[in-house]
């Protein structure tokens, strides 16, 4: 006697997923809101290393004048 195993899911079918537009919408809107803070983030990061770059290559006396 032979045991035989049976997938749960048939992987030869294709799946069949319809969202509404209003979903579309939703997801589009936190996408692009997403996108823009995450640039604005790295914008903000790359200005702070930027303004220490350029503060440590100022000569010294600037600061004790």
């Amino acid at each position: 006697m032979t045991t035989q195993q049976f997938p749960a899911i048939d992987d030869h079918l294709p799946r069949k997923v319809s969202i509404g537009a209003g979903t579309a919408l939703k997801v589009g809107f936190f996408f692009a809101l997403g996108a823009t803070l995450f640039s604005l983030l790295v914008s903000i990061i790359v200005a702070i290393v930027i303004a220490i770059l350029g503060i440590s290559l100022l000569p010294s006396d600037v600061f004790h004048s």
